[in-house]
C-alpha cells in the first residue's frame, strides 16, 4: 500500500472557510482513495494546533483542529517543532542536511524563519517514517523535488500531481502484460517477499508485483552459486547488478550501475539484481539459494528475496535489509 503524507497546510486550506481553496478536486480524489477505496495509507504531518502555533485567531485554530485532527492520523505527534532540533544525534544530522537542501541560505533574521524551519520539520517527519509521497502546495519544497529524490529518496508532489499518480495506478489494469494463470508458485503480488520456484518450468519466469509495479523475471542456470538474469520480458526495460552488495539498503541509484546488457550474472548472497520496469519503477532481488539436478541437487529450485520500491526511486533504504 502506498504511504502518502499530506502537508497539514493542505487540510487547513480545505477546511478553513476564510481561505479560497486551490486544490479541492485533487485533495478530494486523494481522500477518496484513503477513506472510500482504502487503497492508500494517508497521514498528515502534524496537528493543526502545532501548525497554527502563534496564530492570533484562537477560535479559528480551535475550529480547524476539531475538523481536521478528529479525521486524520497524525505523523509524529508530539515531535519537536519551531527552531528546536531533534534530540537524537543521527536525526539531528539528517534534519540539518534536509534544512540545507530546502533552504541553503536561510538566516535567523529571515522574517519567515520559523515557518521555513517548521516546513523542514514536516518533511523530516515524513522521511524518518519512511513514507512514499509527500503532498504539498509549498513551492519552496516542490521546486526541490529532484534534490530531495537524490539525497533522501523522497518524492514530493503537488495535489494535482498526486491525483494524476493515483489515477494512473487505479487504471493500471490497462498495463500490457500476460496475466498469470495456473500455479501460484510462479507469481507473488506483494511489494516484498521471499520466493522459491523451479527455474526450469514456466518458461523460466517468475512474476513479482502487479499493475504498474509488475516485474517478470527471467532466469537460467549459470553455476553452483550463480544465475543468469534476462531483460527479455515486455515489462522489463533494463537490469543491472550491484556487485559485492549483500544488503538492499546498500544499493546505490540505478544510473550508477551498467544496464546496457540483455543478460546479467548474479551471485548468490553476494550481488543484488536491480530491475527497472517499463513504467519506470524499480525492484531489487537477492538470490538466497540455488539447487540444481545438474549439480547433484535433488531438485531444480531458485530462491530469492525481493523488494519493490513504489515511490519511483531506485533507493531501497528502510524497505528491507
Amino acid at each position: 500500500m502506498i504511504k502518502i503524507t499530506l502537508d497539514t497546510n493542505l487540510l487547513i486550506e480545505l477546511f478553513d472557510l476564510k481561505i479560497e481553496p486551490r486544490s479541492i478536486p485533487d485533495i478530494g480524489l486523494i481522500l477518496r482513495h484513503a477513506f472510500d477505496q482504502q487503497t492508500i495509507d494517508l497521514k498528515i504531518t502534524t496537528t493543526v494546533a502545532e501548525d497554527l502555533t502563534g496564530d492570533k485567531d484562537k477560535a479559528r485554530a480551535a475550529a480547524l483542529s476539531l475538523r481536521v485532527d478528529s479525521t486524520f492520523s497524525v505523523l509524529g505527534a508530539g515531535y519537536v517543532t519551531s527552531n528546536l532540533l531533534p534530540e537524537d544525534e543521527i536525526e539531528r544530522k539528517n534534519f540539518l542536511e534536509l534544512k540545507k537542501v530546502l533552504f541553503p541560505n536561510l538566516l535567523d533574521s529571515d522574517k519567515r524563519y520559523r515557518n521555513k524551519v517548521n516546513d523542514v520539520h514536516h518533511l523530516h517527519r515524513h522521511i524518518r517514517a519512511r513514507r512514499d509521497v509527500f503532498v504539498t502546495n509549498d513551492s519552496d519544497i516542490l521546486k526541490k523535488n529532484a534534490d530531495l529524490k537524490t539525497a533522501f529518496a523522497t518524492i514530493v508532489m503537488s495535489p494535482s500531481e498526486c491525483a494524476e499518480y493515483l489515477t494512473a495506478l487505479e487504471t493500471s489494469s490497462q498495463y500490457p502484460r500476460k496475466k498469470h494463470v495456473g500455479r501460484a508458485d510462479y507469481f507473488s503480488p506483494k511489494l516484498s517477499d521471499e520466493v522459491r520456484f523451479d527455474f526450469t518450468n514456466n518458461d523460466k519466469k517468475f512474476t513479482i508485483g502487479t499493475g504498474d509495479l509488475i516485474f517478470e523475471t527471467s532466469w537460467s542456470e549459470c553455476g553452483a552459486d550463480k544465475m543468469y538474469a534476462y531483460n527479455d520480458a515486455g515489462s522489463i526495460e533494463a537490469l543491472a547488478v550491484a556487485e559485492g552488495v549483500s544488503k538492499f539498503k546498500e544499493v546505490r541509484e540505478f544510473q550508477f550501475y551498467d544496464s546496457t546488457s540483455r543478460v546479467r550474472k548474479v551471485t548468490k548472497d553476494k550481488d543484488v539484481l536491480i530491475l527497472k520496469n517499463s513504467k519506470g519503477f524499480f525492484a531489487a532481488i537477492k538470490i538466497t539459494d540455488i539447487q540444481s539436478r545438474s549439480r547433484e541437487g535433488d531438485r531444480n529450485e531458485l530462491a530469492f528475496q525481493y523488494v519493490i520500491q513504489p515511490n519511483g526511486t531506485s533507493i531501497f533504504k528502510g524497505l528491507l535489509t
